[in-house]
């Protein structure tokens, strides 16, 4: 009898009887037929065949025993349950030497111990052999949980001192968020916070799924200087006068006024203003970005009244003004200042004045009524 002898579980082996004209194979379990001279054994454990040979009604027997190797047990070790974009080392046991397919995801594919990183969920088959040429087969399924999908809102820009508000949603439901960096969040687990940094800085929110798969996305806030903006002291005037209002800056590209009113420009970093009542000023420095407002106060103060009267107005020429005749002056506003002549003398006492026509015709007398905020007006 010829044929392999020794073959795995769940083999068969094919046994070629010669030396006879007829054949008679037995036992017939797991024999494909029991009288032709090639037969198919598959036995499921080991077996003794004996075939028996005649010829011219003589007969033979001869034994034949197929050894039954039992398939090795193959095992999977490792993580089925993984985030798109990770991946999890899966170990076979069990066998000598390994195939593992199909390949996709896979760092090797003959390796008992390999790294498999699918995009979706998938089913892998490790074939295991052992030494003595048996194999067997075990699957392991990797399911594949999806990440969150973010949307947040997109970079962007503010002055120094200002907030911008944030938002991120995940279109695959989750509402598990985390954002960093903690100091110039407001709420760090909300889907809409407000931020503000001192200087640009990169916020990122992290999102959770209930699979526990997570995904990260950024947002760059870019924090631009304020201008660097002085400007001059508040200010009194009179009514009437002007004042001079300037500001200065280092980092500024343009200077804008308002109101308008009284202002002899409203652009540039020093303007003239006149308001006939108290006006508050205010000036915006601005940069390609950002801008500041600073404000200058212009206090009007009104002119004060007077009243200049003597008791004789009218002399004969050469005739001296008796010390009866009086010069007096008194405010009707603003009571709380003082009185001169324009040449700078002061009233005598009593408000005397006495003085000697030197030529014929008018004398002009002009008196300077001068308030506490010294604005003055004049009286003859």
């Amino acid at each position: 009898i010829a044929g392999n002898t020794d073959i795995c579980e769940n083999q068969s082996t094919t046994l070629t009887a010669s030396g006879a004209t007829s054949y008679s194979w037995s036992p017939a379990t797991n024999l494909d037929n029991t009288t032709n001279p090639t037969v198919t054994a598959n036995p499921k454990n080991t077996t003794t065949y004996t075939v028996t040979g005649t010829t011219n009604g003589c007969s033979s027997d001869q034994d034949i025993t197929i050894t039954v190797d039992g398939l090795p047990t193959i095992s999977i070790t490792g993580n089925t349950d993984i985030c798109n974009g990770k991946s999890t080392t899966l170990t076979a046991s069990g066998a000598a030497n390994y195939s593992w397919t199909p390949n996709t995801g896979l760092s090797s594919t003959t390796d008992p111990s390999i790294s498999a990183n699918p995009n979706t969920t998938t089913t892998y088959t490790v074939t295991g052999t052992d030494a003595g040429g048996c194999s067997n087969s075990e699957i392991i399924t990797i399911t594949v949980n999806e990440l969150p999908n973010l949307t947040v809102s997109n970079d962007t820009e503010i002055c120094k001192g200002e907030k911008t508000t944030l938002t991120v949603s995940d279109n695959n439901g989750s509402t598990d968020f985390s954002w960093i960096p903690i100091g110039v969040i407001d709420n760090p687990t909300a889907s809409t916070i407000e931020v503000n940094p001192n200087s640009t800085t990169t916020v990122t929110v992290t999102s959770t799924s209930a699979d526990n798969c997570t995904a990260s996305k950024d947002v760059i806030v870019t924090v631009n200087a304020i201008p660097n903006l002085t400007v001059s002291s508040d200010v009194e005037i009179c009514k009437f006068e002007s004042a001079t209002l300037t500001a200065t800056s280092t980092n500024t590209t343009s200077f804008t006024w308002s109101p308008a009113t009284n202002l002899n420009t409203t652009s540039g970093n020093s303007v003239i203003a006149n308001p006939s009542t108290t006006t508050t000023y205010t000036v915006t420095a601005a940069t390609d970005k950002c801008s500041i407002d600073k404000q200058i106060n212009v206090s009007v103060n009104l002119l004060p009244a007077g009243t200049l009267t003597a008791t004789q107005t009218t002399f004969c020429f050469g005739e001296t003004v008796t010390t009866n005749t009086q010069l007096d002056a008194a405010f009707t506003t603003n009571t709380n200042g003082s009185y001169s002549f324009d040449n700078g003398n002061t009233f005598t006492n009593d408000n005397v004045f006495a003085f000697t026509p030197k030529n014929a015709g008018d004398t002009i007398i002009n008196v300077i009524f001068r308030d506490a905020n010294n604005c003055q007006t004049n009286s003859t």
